[in-house]
């Protein structure tokens, strides 16, 4: 079937362009024609999308096919990647590394680290690819702060999507959160590294998994004031909210800081120029 169909990539990305349509008719047509390219030639779908993920023809179709891409490739019984050959999973796997080091635009490099993260936890069990974890200690070591925010928020989803399998790479990730944490000069990096250390604390079930991530406390609390002399509003908040996310997910964790962490709040509530952050 695969190798009968012929659409073209131009006349695909047509047809995501239609998907994104504001016209009714035109998105519905669209959509019904891509529902039928995903069960009738399935490999051939996850080809054209992942070709489309880096569509010189506008941002949104890139975005688009990302998220499509996402869509069909995750981990479920309707998942098309079971669908595609051996040789065509290499090819897929190495197109979104390099779009993911290469694209330009902050939202569908987001999007493409979703489709990377999802990548992984397919191959994750089979261990079918053993040159991803590498490749993302690679990411977060680059002198790219995009490049070194993104490799945090995939660490982010492994630790999420794969819970207490994930643990074996704990000490790794722990080395790479180390370095994050103190990230000269992004605050978005020492947040997404924030993130991920909530996440993996979540998964740690006795006082002695969590006792590890402890020297990462003092620097979480630095991020927050990083925040308030840079008036960053938006970042503040985010570390704020994670502080108060691992209160309710772990509230030992917290307590070496809760002194600081109180004064930091009472500091935050006195300051004219964070009015979302009270």
């Amino acid at each position: 079937h695969t190798q009968e169909y012929n659409m073209s990539q131009p006349t695909f990305e047509d047809l995501l362009d239609c998907i994104l349509s504001k016209n009714n008719e035109v998105r519905m047509g669209a959509e019904k024609q891509y529902e039928l390219i995903k069960v009738t030639y399935p490999e051939q779908l996850v080809i054209l999308l992942t070709q489309a993920t880096k569509s010189t023809k506008s941002e949104d179709i890139r975005a688009m096919a990302s998220v499509l891409l996402r869509g069909v490739l995750i981990n479920t019984e309707s998942s098309l990647w079971s669908k595609c050959s051996a040789s065509n999973k290499e090819v897929i796997k190495q197109e979104i590394i390099s779009n993911v080091k290469t694209e330009q635009s902050k939202y569908v490099r987001s999007r493409l680290a979703d489709v990377l993260a999802v990548l992984i936890v397919n191959e994750y069990v089979p261990e079918t690819w053993p040159q991803a974890f590498p490749f993302l200690i690679q990411l977060s070591q680059s002198s790219s702060p995009e490049h070194r925010e993104i490799a945090l928020s995939i660490y982010s989803q492994l630790v999420t999507f794969l819970g207490d399998n994930f643990k074996r790479y704990y000490t790794t990730l722990y080395d790479v959160l180390a370095k994050a944490i103190v990230d000269p000069s992004n605050l978005k990096v020492r947040i997404k590294a924030m993130h991920t250390i909530m996440n993996a604390v979540q998964f740690c079930h006795t006082k002695e998994e969590r006792n590890k991530f402890n020297p990462l406390l003092p620097n979480m609390l630095q991020t927050i004031e990083s925040c308030l002399i840079a008036h960053d509003e938006e970042n503040c908040l985010s570390a704020l909210q994670t502080f108060i996310d691992l209160a309710d997910i772990a509230s030992g964790f917290l307590r070496p800081i809760y002194d600081t962490l109180v004064n930091i709040c009472v500091k935050i509530a006195s300051n004219q120029t964070l009015e979302d952050c009270k």
